[in-house]
């Protein structure tokens, strides 16, 4: 049975899991293939990674301390 939440939950889980490995403008796409003498459609899931991306440095700054309000 088709359900496009899990069809949509599927390709979302493929980006976020290629964004954790450092494709962070991954995009992934569900091409249907329609069987007409079968009445069934099927799903390709396309995807372009893209790019990779780095974190060359990463700067923590020390806020200054504000005063108490009351």
């Amino acid at each position: 049975m088709f359900s496009r939440e899990r069809l949509a939950a599927s390709t979302k889980a493929i980006s976020d899991r290629l964004g954790n490995e450092g494709y962070a403008f991954a995009n992934t796409n569900a091409i249907p293939n329609l069987d007409k003498e079968k009445r069934s459609v099927s799903f390709n899931i396309v995807i372009d990674p893209g790019g990779a991306s780095t974190v060359r440095r990463i700067d923590v700054a020390r806020q200054p301390a504000r005063p108490a309000t009351r």
